[in-house]
């Protein structure tokens, strides 16, 4: 499935989504369910996922299918941007089984209701100050 140039194009956009995220190829096959040489065979480039498969990834690394599969023009700009806390956070709740990501959903809107909110969503995320 898929010609050589698409198949380059989904190893180097894989391998760009788990640094990007901070992920290492275990989680993503845990994630996924699939065993390392169908993993492998992906990064090399010399195959490429069903689209069920491709479907759970892009939702893994909250994209779109396409900027998987596709080459983009290097000046189109994701539709948002994460801080470095930002992508650490996600790093950690990706990390958690699906108990874990359940409680640590609760503790957020726990932590919303007890007014720990943001006074302006307009304000850059900024590391906490030591006083």
């Amino acid at each position: 499935m898929g010609s050589d140039n698409s198949k380059k194009t989904f190893a180097s956009k894989i391998k760009y989504y788990m640094e990007e995220n901070e992920v290492t190829r275990k989680e993503v096959m845990k994630e996924l369910n699939v065993k390392d040489s169908t993993f492998s065979s992906w990064c090399s480039a010399k195959k490429m996922p069903r689209m069920e498969t491709l479907k759970k990834l892009a939702a893994y690394f909250r994209v779109d299918i396409s900027d998987l599969t596709e080459e983009k023009d290097p000046d189109t700009k994701p539709c948002f941007h994460l801080t470095e806390r930002e992508k650490r956070l996600m790093s950690y709740y990706r990390k958690l089984n699906n108990t874990g990501r359940q409680k640590l959903t609760e503790r957020a809107g726990e932590l919303i209701a007890l007014g720990f909110v943001e006074k302006s969503q307009d304000k850059p995320d900024e590391e906490p100050r030591e006083e």
